[in-house]
């Protein structure tokens, strides 16, 4: 089965008509009119309970009549606003303990749902499965198999990078019906914060990954190894077309944002000029300074490919090339929550100005990663002026020991002053844009 499912809301409330697998209705206000899109969808399914709106009146009709057996296209459900049927309305209602919905099919996501109930919310059944920016509510065992106890002798939950509120309970983990057999459960947290991420008083018997354990269940291979299923606008469009070695798309307002596009070209892809601008889960492909300016920048959550082609270029690649003329100038490039992967390999950047600066935050960098990291260029015995940092990354790329002496170990303050949300945000122009984006 392939299945894209976005903006509904799953729940087991009494009174309410209850399937036994699958949730059934409605919906939520914040729909973000960009997710997904993608030229691989071959059917999109409309569900709504306002008559002549929709194709089906639930999810659940939606899923048994709209989806055939054994279906191998992307097929999206998409759950129009209703103001009928809010979510806050819901949570008025008496819930009782069922399952909202059970994901038995392989290749599915679900975009901006949510899964209400008070046991055994969401039924993760089997197959591979993608959850974004989505809304679990329950108590008990409400991810089955999943959320803090054992349901088999090998049970696997990773969290990466996520928020615990105080609601954690300090011991974190339950062996359940298998006390004296933990050594064989992988239960581990990375780089977790707030307050229930304190782990001192974690059971004993939490797994410390390894670097390659954390490779193979965080990186794109889990859940994607076969790779044909991308959700992704422009791929198989221009992929195997010949590329020139040219400016992309080249960006020089101020307040600009960039959701889930891709930039595609060898060399100077992305000419990021000047002003301050956000890119959220773009692609962007590429060898030499693909991308490249002095813009005052952040990427986030975006996919960066390093891809020389048919080019004959023969020398070696860099994914920045940043120019900052001088320690007062605001502007850089900062990469939070990134992936960089591809063939061949590539530099982080190289200084197109005395004073470059560039920062990569919390991404998954692979090997196509170079050693060395950096290049001074045209500014050797300058290097001291440029600000070159990476913070929390992880991957085989991310191992530093071979990187240069002169890579910046930043201080609290500069981490502050390039992740917060002053760097491009400062006067809240990110908050009015019409659609809610994650920003800084």
């Amino acid at each position: 089965m392939f299945l894209t499912i976005s903006t509904a809301l799953f729940s087991a409330i009494a009174k309410a008509e209850m399937s036994s697998e699958k949730g059934n209705t409605v919906d939520d206000q914040n729909v973000a009119p960009w997710e997904p899109t993608t030229s691989s969808i071959s059917k999109q399914i409309i569900v709504s309970q306002q008559p002549g709106y929709g194709n089906y009146a639930t999810i659940q009709a939606a899923i048994d009549q709209g989806v055939p057996e054994n279906n191998a296209q992307w097929i999206h459900i998409f759950n129009m606003m209703d103001q009928s049927m809010r979510r806050d309305e819901d949570d008025n209602k008496e819930r009782i303990q069922a399952v909202a919905a059970c994901v038995k099919g392989d290749k599915i996501a679900f975009i901006q749902c949510y899964f209400v109930s008070v046991q055994d919310a969401l039924f993760d059944f089997s197959g591979r499965h993608y959850f974004y920016k989505y809304h679990i509510q329950s108590y008990v065992d409400f991810i089955f198999a999943i959320l803090g106890r054992a349901w088999e002798p090998y049970s696997r939950v990773i969290f990466f990078q996520s928020n615990f509120s105080d609601v954690i309970v300090p011991s974190g983990w339950d062996a359940w019906n298998y006390a004296g057999q933990e050594y064989n459960l992988e239960y581990a947290e990375m780089g977790c914060y707030g307050p229930g991420a304190n782990t001192s008083q974690r059971v004993k018997w939490k797994k410390q990954l390894t670097q390659q354990q954390a490779n193979d269940l965080l990186g794109n291979g889990f859940i994607n190894s076969d790779e044909q299923n991308q959700m992704n606008i422009v791929r198989g469009l221009v992929q195997d077309q010949a590329r020139q070695r040219a400016v992309a798309v080249h960006v020089g307002g101020d307040k600009i944002a960039f959701i889930q596009c891709s930039f595609m070209s060898v060399q100077d892809t992305l000419f990021d000029d000047v002003g301050r601008h956000y890119f959220y889960n773009c692609r962007i492909e590429g060898y030499v300074d693909f991308i490249f300016g002095s813009g005052q920048s952040v990427y986030e959550g975006c996919h960066i490919i390093t891809y020389l082609g048919d080019s004959d270029y023969s020398g070696p690649g860099y994914i920045t090339a940043q120019r900052r003329n001088s320690r007062n100038d605001p502007n850089g490039f900062v990469f939070k929550h990134c992936t960089v992967e591809g063939n061949p390999k590539v530099y982080l950047g190289r200084a197109w100005g005395p004073y470059s600066r560039v920062v990569f935050f919390q991404s998954n960098l692979s090997n196509v990663i170079a050693p060395a990291g950096w290049v001074a260029w045209d500014y050797t015995g300058q290097e001291y002026k440029f600000t070159y940092g990476e913070m929390n990354c992880y991957g085989p790329g991310a191992n530093r020991s071979e990187r240069v002496k002169w890579e910046k170990h930043l201080t609290q303050q500069q981490a502050n002053d390039l992740l917060g949300n002053g760097f491009i945000n400062t006067d809240g122009w990110l908050d009015q844009l019409p659609i809610k984006l994650p920003h800084p």
